[in-house]
């Protein structure tokens, strides 16, 4: 079962990431976004949708260093305590 390590929201709180311990030895990550859809009925909705999945890691460091290479405004965040 997937439990969920950590998140890392982005500075206007519009993107974040998502560290996630699979159970089984692997880890993965991912960036979602917030994303607004206008619906002409409803109006304008909002939702976080994917924006990227990462594959399998054997650590939760090795995850959150791909995250950090690939996703820019996270090598500006703080790394959290582990």
């Amino acid at each position: 079962m997937e439990k969920d390590l950590d998140l890392i929201n982005r500075g206007d709180r519009k993107a974040r990431v998502e560290f996630f311990d699979h159970g089984n030895g692997f880890y993965s990550f991912e960036e979602t976004e917030e994303a607004v859809d206008d619906h002409p009925q409803l109006g304008p909705l909002t939702y976080w949708r994917s924006s990227h999945l990462s594959g399998l890691y054997a650590s939760r460091a090795a995850a959150e260093r791909d995250a950090r290479s690939m996703i820019p405004w996270l090598r500006a965040v703080d790394a959290p305590e582990l």
